[in-house]
């Protein structure tokens, strides 16, 4: 091995997906390359991926992505080869730290935790929901507890779900809220100011149903022409063909000019550059979701305080936890996210209102400079990772 490795200290970050999707990932791993640290990512392939996912100081972080394999049906072998291959690869690494950042590396994390003396930490960025009554979802419920309640720190995306996830295993240890905000490195230098007389709304991330309702097509009938919106993004595994549903609507309402789907970016940094030059960010969910993700998504929605590094205000649910962060700190309005005239109410404000809104999107690059960064969210994280982690490796 080589002795430059070996003489610093050494994080690992496990998730069977792509780490590329989680923002938080990137974040914390620059705050770690900036204090010295060797920072490796052990993920997947995304379907489809043909290139591979680099950061920026990409000579300070290695990343190992396991190809997909064209058959869904060997997905459970997969999977294990997956865990075997990374716990290989732990050993002869021996890391300072193991980070564990989706629910699927929680086997790994399970056997980790019988013969480890380096702390564990588990981030938790979606809550799994109930397992299947299969072999599998046995196995992966069963390392899902017990990696809760052992493991050395978990991080939950809001106080409102840390508190579910405290409640729901016998979790003494640290569980520490960390927001998905944007590093310092992200905030966008704002361009000078149009004439106002158009207005641009924009939403980036995953194109569903719940977070790009067709109701915006009835609220933009609503509207003058000059307001348009532009999505940029990805379909999931279960919303493909919902952007050509999306359009199909808008040919039969009339306002496929007002309709502007973007693609996907391949690197954050061209993405908040692309965000930075709309006028509005839009961030909805259902008025009253059943799913505990979209009930305590404030806080744990990046893309919220992506447009505000951005210099957008944003339109957001009108829901207590959204009213109390974002709309009472000037940055957001609100709307009802199933009323078309909702949305078109809140919409003609910001385009009759151009000097507020203006406003409202600095005051949002503020905070995020000042609180809302991921330096700042992830210091009580890093702080108890550094008072805990010994000078040698510890795996």
């Amino acid at each position: 091995m080589n002795t430059r490795h070996q003489s610093r200290k050494c994080i690992v970050y496990v998730q069977y997906t792509n780490p590329q999707i989680y923002p938080p990932l990137e974040n914390s791993a620059r705050i770690f390359v900036a204090k010295g640290w060797r920072v490796v990512f052990l993920g997947i392939e995304s379907e489809g991926d043909t290139k591979s996912f680099a950061f920026v100081d990409s000579g300070d972080v290695e990343v190992h992505l396991l190809s997909r394999w064209a058959s869904r049906s060997l997905i459970k072998l997969h999977f294990l080869w997956f865990t075997l291959r990374c716990l290989l690869r732990l050993l002869v690494i021996r890391p300072s730290v193991v980070y564990l950042s989706d629910q699927y590396s929680t086997p790994l994390g399970a056997l980790l935790t019988y013969f480890s003396s380096g702390p564990i930490v588990y981030h938790e960025h979606d809550h799994p929901g109930e397992w299947p009554s299969s072999l599998t979802g046995k196995i992966i419920s069963w390392a899902h507890k017990r990696v809760a309640e052992r493991c050395y720190m978990c991080i939950l995306p809001n106080q409102q779900r840390g508190k579910a996830f405290r409640e729901s295993f016998r979790r003494t240890a640290p569980v520490v809220p960390i927001m998905n905000c944007p590093s310092l490195a992200e905030i966008q230098d704002l361009s000078q100011p149009g004439a106002g007389s158009e207005l641009s709304v924009y939403y980036h991330g995953s194109i569903v149903p719940n977070r790009l309702p067709i109701g915006l097509l009835t609220a933009l009938l609503q509207l003058p022409s000059q307001i348009k919106l532009f999505a940029a993004g990805y379909e999931t595994n279960g919303s493909f063909g919902y952007i050509a549903r999306f359009q199909r609507e808008a040919a039969n309402l009339g306002a496929s000019d007002r309709v502007h789907f973007l693609g996907s970016l391949p690197t954050r940094e061209a993405l908040l550059k692309q965000c930075a030059s709309f006028d509005v960010g839009l961030a909805l969910l259902p008025a009253a979701p059943s799913d505990l993700n979209e009930r305590c998504m404030a806080g744990a929605s990046n893309k919220i305080f992506d447009y505000l590094a951005c210099g957008l205000p944003v339109l957001v649910p009108d829901a207590p936890d959204y009213q109390e962060l974002f709309v009472r700190r000037g940055v957001a309005l609100a709307c009802d996210p199933d009323d078309p005239a909702s949305i078109a109410a809140a919409l003609r404000w910001l385009l009759d209102h151009p000097r507020e809104r203006r406003a409202m999107g600095e005051r949002g690059r503020q905070l995020i400079r000042e609180e809302w960064h991921y330096e700042r969210q992830f210091r009580p994280a890093l702080d108890r990772l550094l008072a805990r982690v010994a000078p040698a490796a510890v795996l």
